[in-house]
């Protein structure tokens, strides 16, 4: 509680009917009101404001005592727009949750503890629910979908946290485990085109709809490239074949190269990188060939941007997403509780997808938490 000077607006509540004899008791100011402060900020220059409510009682013409009721309060000691403040510091832009106090201190004089913000947190959760499962089923029904899976940690148990992003959304997940099992749990509808590594935990998605990572493979073809012998020599062969295929690519993309000599130069790469590795497997390499063996099972998984324009032949769209996860995960050695993997994963949803679409972040969060608070229908995330 602030002190009474700086209260900037009382508003005083007084009971309404007697409960025994049914009239309306006296509307006058009590000496000890049942008093609660709500601290927000204001719409037009983002000073803070408080409000003291006071809750008078009154004694009926019936001598009945009468308190004024208390549903006439806010249930919460913190506005819709602070609250949004507080969750835009410590999820968009992921600050621990003493920096949010220190910050809400030194911007406006504002006093919080460190449950105020945990519970502010748990209530945009809620307020966020639907816009995270609006962004999950946009990315579900989308052509082309990126995916990729950090470790995360829940009070020092190893979870499992996902990005599925597009173009226009990224939504994180974070599950118990990066089983097969968990993922599909997750990920439930089989749509479009999958971009990913080569992860056994993928394998479930129809391999003419996928699309392998060829950073990933440059990696481990540079990885096979610096070994001694036979191996060194296939992946300098392999490093060759994966750069051409990089050259002719941006080539296309640019529209320096038309698509019938693109896709003739892309055939010719095919035609002779396929040898190579069944070399690689029949020379039985260790490290080298089982990963080989691998390639050749996911090879129809390896071309389809060639004839797909609107998929690109990287998965670094995903790993950029992801890498704002695995710097939270680092600062805050992850979250301890389920609730605390809820907030986290909408509230990087919610932020992710409005800046790639230049949407006010701020906002969209003040108006879900508006929304839950008075029982509103949720905001839409995306616009129709």
């Amino acid at each position: 509680m602030v002190s009474t000077d700086r209260v900037d607006h009382v508003e005083d509540v007084f009971p309404e009917t007697c409960e025994v004899c049914l009239k309306t008791p006296p509307r006058v100011l009590s000496d000890s009101p049942y008093r609660h402060q709500v601290v927000d900020l204001l719409a037009e220059n983002g000073g803070r404001h408080t409000v003291e409510y006071r809750c008078h009682t009154a004694r009926c013409q019936c001598g009945q005592l009468v308190p004024a009721p208390v549903n006439e309060v806010p249930k919460y000691a913190f506005g819709p727009r602070l609250s949004a403040v507080v969750c835009l510091l410590s999820g968009a832009h992921q600050m621990s949750r003493r920096q949010v106090i220190v910050a809400l201190k030194e911007l406006y004089n504002i006093e919080i503890s460190l449950g105020s913000v945990s519970n502010i947190e748990g209530r945009m959760s809620e307020a966020l629910q639907k816009a995270s499962e609006e962004a999950m089923s946009h990315v579900e029904e989308s052509a082309v979908k990126h995916a990729d899976e950090t470790s995360f940690l829940r009070d020092s148990l190893r979870c499992s946290a996902w990005v599925f992003a597009n173009a226009l959304v990224s939504v994180y997940r974070i599950v118990d485990d990066g089983k097969r099992i968990s993922l599909r749990s997750t990920f439930r509808k089989i749509k479009g085109i999958l971009v990913s590594d080569r992860a056994s935990v993928f394998l479930y998605w129809p391999m003419f709809c996928r699309q392998i990572c060829w950073s990933h493979l440059l990696r481990t073809f540079t990885d096979f490239s610096e070994r001694d012998g036979p191996a060194g020599e296939i992946g300098n062969e392999l490093v060759a074949y994966c750069e051409l295929v990089f050259h002719y690519w941006r080539e296309h993309r640019a529209g320096a190269l038309a698509t019938a000599d693109y896709k003739r130069w892309i055939c010719s790469i095919q035609e002779s990188m396929k040898p190579c590795l069944q070399r690689a497997v029949n020379a039985e390499l260790k490290y080298v060939s089982g990963s080989c063996r691998n390639l050749l099972a996911h090879w129809d998984a390896m071309w389809t941007f060639v004839d797909k324009a609107e998929v690109d032949p990287t998965n670094n769209h995903a790993e950029r997403e992801l890498r704002r996860l695995v710097l939270w995960r680092k600062r805050s050695f992850g979250s301890q509780s389920e609730r605390g993997d809820r907030f986290v994963e909408r509230i990087m949803t919610v932020t992710q997808t409005m800046r790639k679409n230049a949407g006010d972040t701020l906002g969209f969060l003040h108006r879900s938490f508006l929304a839950n608070v008075s029982g509103a229908p949720a905001p839409k995330l995306l616009a129709s």
